[in-house]
């Protein structure tokens, strides 16, 4: 079987700029990886920098491997695997993996692209978001290999894994990382106590400074409303479960990440109804899958909704979005799945939005559209991109065939 040529075997997000704080991680997570038990599972609450720590370490890291792939996890870890065709396809068992599933032999496939990951020169995987205990544990000794250098994130604290919790940031990082987004002058005590109300968390904080600086709120009238509206919707958030089921009361720290999103909603972030609608797109999208400016014209134009030139450029720069220059041609904008959680709820993004959507991908997929002008390996990336995006509808909406909708 032919060895695949090219590093990156899938997609994936470098994070080129420098991240605050996180240097003392990043050495251990290498440390770990170059071991003989090379597999670690980061792990922490919502919003606390887990995939950010990853994207940092592929991006400092990348000479040591030969080959790496990224997963993000959808559904299921195995599903999520079986369903990335351009790591399939990099491996040259594609066809082989169909077979196999048609046979309903899941572990079988799922170790054969493990044991095809293995076998590479110096390779290297990321599982990106998977959070659920029993899927990790099933799959384990599969992932337990020493050919293979696996960095996990997940929510979840599994035992029998080697892990490393990613904490808050120092209190002192959290100002600099605010700071930085919001470049007015204010006392390192005032600062302090205001970032404590959110935990120190990283994703919160750049939520925060970024929205602020964009909406031009000043400080002090920032400082008030946190302390004011925060508390309020904190108490309201109460009577929801928290994430995995798990209460607010039994457990702030991991249920809470959606009331303070929320906040940052309704008190900083004054998006427009035009932008509400562009964070519903990317609510349909598997979790932190990138969206290139073509796939996002394109998904708009269909929904009939408005779409204004800087409107992406806005929802990055309020923090609601990422940007990449480096995936693709013109870059790709991606949602951090927490935030795509938070606004899949607020937005009651429902089933009668994405129908022409759906139905614009369902015409792709049956060859109804084609795209002349452009290559055929990326008529294939076009299709197999509406293919993960009616795979997540179904997902989401729990439809189990969506032919004719």
């Amino acid at each position: 079987m032919p060895k695949p040529k090219v590093k990156y075997l899938t997609p994936i997000y470098l994070l080129t700029s420098h991240i605050i704080g996180r240097g003392v991680e990043l050495e251990y997570i290498h440390s770990i990886l170059q071991s003989s038990s090379p597999v670690l599972l980061l792990n922490g609450v919502a919003g606390i920098g887990k995939t950010t720590i990853a994207m940092q370490y592929v991006a400092k890291f990348a000479n040591a491997y030969s080959h790496i792939a990224w997963v993000t996890i959808n559904e299921t870890l195995c599903n999520s695997f079986f369903s990335n065709k351009p790591l399939l396809q990099q491996l040259n068992i594609r066809e082989v993996i169909k077979t196999l599933l048609l046979e309903e032999k899941n572990f079988e496939a799922f170790e054969t692209i493990l044991g095809t990951l293995s076998s590479l020169e110096k390779p290297l995987l990321i599982i990106d978001n998977a959070n659920d205990y029993a899927d990790l544990a099933m799959y384990q000794k599969y992932l337990l290999n020493p050919e293979l250098a696996v960095l996990i994130t997940s929510r979840a604290s599994p035992s029998g894994w080697r892990s490393y919790s990613i904490q808050h940031l120092d209190p002192n990082l959290a100002a600099t990382l605010f700071r930085s987004h919001y470049p007015y002058p204010i006392s390192d005590e005032v600062l302090d106590t205001f970032l404590g109300r959110f935990d120190y968390l990283t994703l919160l904080i750049e939520m925060i400074a970024k929205s602020a600086n964009q909406s031009n709120i000043p400080f002090n009238v920032l400082y008030d409303l946190s302390k004011q509206n925060l508390e309020i919707i904190l108490q309201e958030s109460k009577v929801n479960t928290g994430f995995h089921g798990i209460a607010l009361d039994e457990n702030p720290k991991r249920a809470t990440v959606g009331a303070y999103i929320d906040f940052i909603f309704q008190d900083i972030s004054y998006l427009s109804d035009e932008e509400k609608n562009i964070l519903r797109v990317f609510c349909l999208t598997p979790p932190a899958k990138p969206l290139t400016r073509g796939m996002i014209k394109e998904a708009v134009k269909h929904l009939e909704i408005p779409y204004g030139q800087n409107i992406l450029f806005q929802l990055v720069e309020k923090g609601w979005l990422i940007y990449d220059p480096e995936i693709e041609r013109g870059g790709a904008y991606k949602m951090h799945p927490a935030i795509k959680e938070f606004s899949f709820k607020k937005l009651g993004v429902s089933i009668e939005f994405a129908a022409p959507l759906i139905r614009h991908a369902e015409n792709i997929l049956k060859g109804k559209i084609v795209y002349e002008k452009y290559s055929a390996i990326y008529k294939f990336e076009i299709i197999c991109q509406w293919q993960e995006f009616i795979d997540h509808i179904r997902t989401l909406f729990f439809i189990p065939d969506l032919s004719g909708t």
